[in-house]
């Protein structure tokens, strides 16, 4: 019976020294498993570790950058504007805050059908709502801010935020006009949409011959552009994209499908390329509640309610900067 004790003991202190003299790097890992799981067990599928340093909350024990395993293999898979963060705490719970990247996939799914109705094929939507959130479920999350909005109309609230980027042409005075008239049009699918209580939205029309293969190097970083002034460039640029008419024409809308899915979201548009038109919509609360007075008039000409096309108002921009 003594012998069967010692034994015992001896298979217990084993597993009690094995546990203590586990490596930091094991330590480590077991954490990142132990999150990997809960992101598993919350949102119903696979993900994966995209960068060890995700910044650091209270009381948190280990905090990383998170995807879903889907976005190995796409273009997803290198853009930051698809991860977010996800924790363990000095007690052992767990949490995230990957909810924002479920709103912002179904930001863009929600807009999509009605920006190719007025745009065409070629857009992209990099939309998200900014703040505190509920629901995953970017319809159902809207509905609930816009009772908070009514309910509180005092409160001051984060906007929805991000980029429309429209591939098109402007070459004359009536494409401008169009294109007003489409944002116009956008604008009020928002307000019959309730999404306009708070919004910040950047609007870009950019040349649709910038998805040709190579296009920024080929068109606005050659070294025929170096020493010329703004005026002189912009004709040389006219006459090069001119000369891809042609090209463009042959391309087929899955080649321009294959280049618009490449572009990074959290990159590419710092600096896009080709901006032949763009202007900032912004709802009347939005700038009411977060900029002083003579801000609203420098930064968006003043509050708009863009009850009348002339509300829409484009920004002249230099297209070598973007």
């Amino acid at each position: 019976m003594l012998k069967l004790r010692n034994i015992i003991i001896i298979i217990l202190s084993l597993f009690i020294v094995t546990g203590c003299f586990k490596s930091d790097e094991e330590k480590r890992q077991d954490k990142v498993n132990k999150i990997l799981n809960h992101m598993e067990k919350e949102y119903g599928e696979k993900f994966y570790m995209s960068s060890p340093f995700g910044g650091r909350g209270q009381n948190d024990d280990l905090r990383i950058l998170v995807k879903p395993l889907r976005y190995k293999g796409t273009p997803k898979e290198y853009d930051n504007f698809y991860e977010d963060y996800a924790f363990i705490k000095t007690d052992g719970k767990t949490g995230d805050g990957f909810g924002t990247v479920y709103l912002k996939e179904g930001a863009e799914e929600y807009f999509k059908p009605k920006l190719r109705e007025l745009f065409g094929e070629n857009i992209l939507v990099a939309i998200e709502p900014e703040g505190y959130y509920e629901k995953w479920n970017f319809k159902e999350e809207m509905n609930r801010r816009k009772q908070v909005y009514d309910n509180y109309p005092e409160g001051k609230y984060s906007p929805l935020s991000g980029g429309i980027y429209i591939f098109g042409r402007v070459e004359s005075e009536s494409d401008r006009e169009y294109y007003r008239k489409q944002i116009y049009e956008f604008i009020q699918y928002l307000k019959a949409e309730n999404m306009f209580d708070y919004v910040d939205i950047y609007i870009a029309i950019i040349d649709e011959r910038m998805l040709l293969p190579n296009a920024k190097q080929r068109f606005l970083q050659g070294e025929s552009h170096k020493e010329l002034n703004f005026n002189q460039s912009k004709a040389l640029l006219n006459k090069q994209l001119s000369l891809a008419n042609k090209e463009f024409e042959l391309m087929t809308q899955v080649k321009k499908n294959e280049k618009l899915n490449s572009f990074n979201r959290s990159s590419d548009f710092k600096r896009i390329s080709g901006v032949m038109l763009s202007t900032k919509i912004a709802s009347p609360k939005f700038v009411g509640n977060f900029f002083r007075q003579d801000l609203v008039d420098e930064i968006f000409d003043g509050k708009k309610e863009y009850d009348k096309l002339e509300d829409v108002k484009f920004t002249g921009l230099d297209y070598r900067k973007w």
